[in-house]
């Protein structure tokens, strides 16, 4: 009966381990996707830097 009761608990461990990094993993895809967002702001920021600077360079030439 015990060796059940071993098998039993120790199966609940390892649900709950896995339950665990389960949660641990969502965690770090929620936080990579929050990083991919701000690369990619910051990347749509860059490239608004690129216009405005396309925009003097042109604004330059017709100075």
């Amino acid at each position: 009966m015990r060796e059940i009761e071993g098998i039993v608990c120790g199966g609940r461990l390892v649900y709950w381990a896995d339950a665990i990094l389960n949660g641990a993993g969502a965690y770090m895809h929620l936080a990579g996707a929050t990083l991919n967002g701000a690369g990619a702001l910051l990347h749509f920021a860059g490239g608004l830097l690129n216009s405005a600077g396309a925009l003097l360079q042109l604004a330059g030439a017709y100075l």
